[in-house]
């Protein structure tokens, strides 16, 4: 199956959960509130997630420095 640009096997799909399951785990061990992680999807959406790391190193290089944030805002309910 191809999802973007990018060819995604079965055997990767079917093991989407459980990669997800134990991404939060971890992420939760680490201190990360529930409400922080975002589920952004399966290894289809990888690319966007590659941008960001040139983003942050830009903004890292602008700054001269790496202690920044950068925050998902989400619409207010209706």
């Amino acid at each position: 199956m191809r999802h973007g640009s990018v060819r995604v096997s079965r055997d990767a799909r079917r093991d989407d959960d459980a990669v997800k399951r134990t991404t939060r785990q971890l992420l939760t061990g680490l201190g990360r509130p529930d409400a922080s992680q975002l589920d952004l999807g399966g290894i289809g959406t990888a690319r966007g997630q590659e941008y960001f790391a040139l983003l942050f190193m830009g903004v890292a290089e602008a700054i001269g420095s790496y202690g920044f944030g950068i925050k998902v805002v989400r619409p207010r309910a209706k």
